[in-house]
């Protein structure tokens, strides 16, 4: 199976016909708008995730735009199947799954002496060998998985190398980290046959400057694709990184940090991810440690945000609760020297895109260690700002972020009051009283940037109304899940007199000085003599 001319894609028409594709048909029947596939539809969500980014990744290694003028061309007039094949094809012996030269992000220097793993090894939320062994696998089961076809081993593998966590010792993250967080641009336009999945991905593919190498015009797919390159031994090795100066920039697209073999059986069966009957059957795989180790090797990937640690920047995973608002900045704007939005992201800034909303798909799993806890997604909405009005306009949502945590922290102090005494210093996770609050107050936050962007576009720099009502809004969605959650336990073990003294300094807390100061509004006298007290 050759992954860039077989079908095998999962997709849905505007028509709403389910189809298979190979990769250069993501532009068939777009003509005219007849037809055009709209979306993916992988029978699971991290297929799709993984799809998304497969794409990307070839797009940016064959079909590059040379500059911004070409990149515009190209959305308003997406190429014909004809041309992203000749592109593709340039590439197609890097991405044959199996066979006897070069296989898809396989290691072919493995033979039958090395370890033999289970194929649902290669899913991120199968039980591992000590969970199984202690029998702890109560909501995913062992087997769930035993065989599955070729084409969802092509997107499996893929998916598995992109997210990959760590495995212990020997067994490497991928180039981001187990289940980095990947953010996407999507735009709505007017007319709902143009939010076709070429629009998707083309608005998340950068010009060819980005990747170019000392002027370099000629890519060495070899350096790409590293599981082509016959040199890539001296970089699977104990204690060696591999940094952008050992491969070309786009590899980063295409993170190779396992070392397995897939195992091909000749065999009708039922695949038991897709459902589907299948001639060719793959049950397990081989493997060995220490594949290629991106750990401090200084990569920037373009679909993903990073932070600054100690002059190095790292990316962004997702955490208990999901992907809510309080990671908004981060994903849409960074923050100075703390945070950096993804590359696509601060490139779309610069980019004037007829649509009626702009938004931002985010996902990725949420990982503890090697194990997978949850994988989130959510889709955010982006607005464009001004050039000469984005300080501002960062200055004004820091202060009403900075304004929702301070109040979510007194909310958890205030039921933690409301449960216990003072001398009572139990541990507990309390991140279900940070969700609760997050989802209560989500879209009044994303109303209230979207009338400060009006403000500041018409010119009007007085947001102290805005803001006093987003506290009085903060304050009373800590009001009530305080009423919720505090008496929500046994009458015996209930504390009637903590509990009003514990909501009456919640409130106090929210709407004092403190707060206050926090949005940048006035503190009056009588408000910084009650905090006080």
């Amino acid at each position: 199976m050759n992954l860039i001319k077989d079908v095998w894609i999962p997709v849905q028409r505007f028509s709403e016909k389910l189809e298979e594709i190979s990769p250069f048909e993501i532009t068939s029947r777009i003509e005219n708008d007849s037809d055009p596939v709209m979306s993916l539809s992988a029978p699971r969500p991290d297929f799709n995730g993984a799809l998304l980014q497969f794409l990307v990744g070839l797009l940016q290694a064959v079909f590059s735009p040379e500059n911004e003028t070409e990149w515009e061309d190209l959305f308003v007039n997406p190429p014909s199947p004809e041309v992203l094949k000749e592109a593709m094809e340039k590439v197609k012996s890097a991405f044959e799954l199996f066979g006897d030269g070069p296989r898809f992000m396989q290691d072919t220097n493995l033979n039958e002496e090395d370890t033999v793993f289970d194929i649902s090894a290669l899913f991120i939320e199968s039980p591992g060998e000590n969970t199984i062994k202690l029998k702890k696998d109560f909501f995913i089961k062992r087997n769930s998985i035993s065989q599955i076809c070729e084409k969802c081993a092509g997107i499996g593998l893929f998916s598995f190398q992109t997210n990959s966590p760590s495995g212990g010792q020997g067994h490497l993250t991928s180039i981001r980290g187990g289940g980095p967080l990947t953010t996407f641009v999507t735009s709505k336009l007017k007319n709902p046959k143009k939010n076709s999945l070429w629009s998707k991905l083309w608005l998340n593919v950068l010009p060819k400057s980005y990747f170019q190498v000392n002027g370099q015009k000629k890519i060495p797919f070899q350096s790409v694709f590293p599981w082509t390159n016959p040199k890539i031994e001296d970089l699977q090795s104990k204690g060696k990184t591999t940094t952008p100066q050992d491969l070309h920039p786009l590899s980063v697209y295409w993170s190779y940090p396992r070392r397995i073999l897939l195992r091909k059986d000749v065999e009708n069966g039922i695949c038991d991810v897709c459902n589907r009957s299948s001639s060719v059957l793959v049950r397990s795989y081989h493997t060995k440690t220490y594949g290629l180790s991106y750990s401090e090797g200084g990569w920037i990937h373009p679909l993903s945000p990073y932070y600054k640690s100690k002059e190095s920047w790292f990316p962004y995973h997702p955490q208990p609760g999901g992907i809510l608002y309080h990671y908004w900045q981060t994903i849409a704007l960074g923050k100075e020297q703390e945070d950096q939005a993804a590359l696509v992201i601060r490139r779309f800034l610069n980019r004037k895109i007829p649509g009626e909303q702009t938004s931002i798909l985010t996902f990725g799993y949420d990982m503890d260690n090697m194990k997978a806890r949850c994988w989130y997604e959510s889709e955010i909405p982006f607005f464009n700002i001004p050039s000469d009005k984005i300080e501002k306009f960062e200055e004004q949502v820091s202060q009403i972020l900075n304004a929702s945590t301070e109040v979510k922290k007194n909310l958890r102090q205030a039921v933690r009051n409301a449960w216990l005494d003072k001398k009572n210093d139990s541990k507990g996770d309390l991140t279900f009283l940070d969700v609760s609050f997050l989802k209560d107050t989500e879209n009044s936050f994303y109303d209230l940037i979207r009338n400060v962007q009006e403000n500041l576009i018409s010119d009007v720099a007085d947001f102290a109304a805005l803001k006093e009502t987003w506290l009085k809004l903060l304050n009373e969605s800590a009001c009530k899940l305080f009423d919720q959650y505090a008496d929500s336990g046994s009458f015996e073990f209930e504390n009637i007199e903590r509990i009003v003294k514990a909501r009456k300094n919640l409130k106090i807390s929210n709407l004092g000085s403190k707060t206050r100061i926090i949005l940048g509004l006035i503190v009056s006298e009588k408000t910084s003599k009650r905090n006080k007290k």
